[in-house]
């Protein structure tokens, strides 16, 4: 059994009322705080976990503060939402796209971005080949869409319903994984 422990990071240094999306903003000012706790939720021994990070620095940040050394997998992103990122969602209501896109955003591009399939194809694609390689325990640092999206895809749910699945930042999520089966072992503690 495979042992894959999921975070996201914690609070980024942004209203949250932008879509920062791939946007490599900064964490706030609690960060220390936070990622004290999110650490408490771990193993108290992580030498035998290998360590992967989303390359931005929201996450990065957090997975060298736990264990070095740290593996950047541009598979772990957030969604990309192309000519939407870093506009306030209230201007995003206003593109033509966007109710279009809200009404099927599981399938549909953001303008110039990417689907929600195509952020959890990119998740099953890394979680595939963790599944495959010869390790055992693995932490993860990804973002709140990417995580839900492999959760989604894992227990068989819609991605137009992955949004019931909360995600909190620095929260962890435990995985366990065989050849042929998946646990759930305990979501966003």
């Amino acid at each position: 059994m495979k042992e894959i422990y999921f975070l996201r990071h914690t609070t980024p240094d942004i209203e949250l009322v932008y879509c920062y999306g791939q946007s490599d903003i900064g964490l706030k000012e609690s960060f220390d705080r936070e990622a004290g706790r999110t650490r408490g939720q771990l193993p108290e021994d992580l030498s035998s976990y290998k360590v992967y990070s989303s390359p931005l620095q929201r996450c990065y940040r957090l997975a060298q503060k736990l264990k070095q050394p740290v593996i950047r997998d541009d598979r772990l992103k957030e969604i990309y939402f192309g000519r939407w990122e870093m506009l306030r969602w209230e201007e995003i209501e206003n593109d033509p796209l966007y109710k279009e896109w809200r009404v099927d955003f599981a399938h549909i591009p953001a303008p110039q971005g990417e689907s929600f399939r195509d952020m959890a194809d990119r998740m099953e694609a890394f979680y595939k080949d963790l599944l495959a390689g010869g390790e055992e325990k693995f932490i993860v640092v990804s973002h709140g869409g990417a995580i839900r999206a492999l959760l989604a895809r894992l227990i068989e749910m819609p991605l137009k319903n992955m949004f019931h699945l909360n995600i909190d930042f620095g929260g962890v999520t435990l995985i366990e994984a065989g050849a042929s089966n998946v646990k759930i072992k305990f979501l966003n503690r």
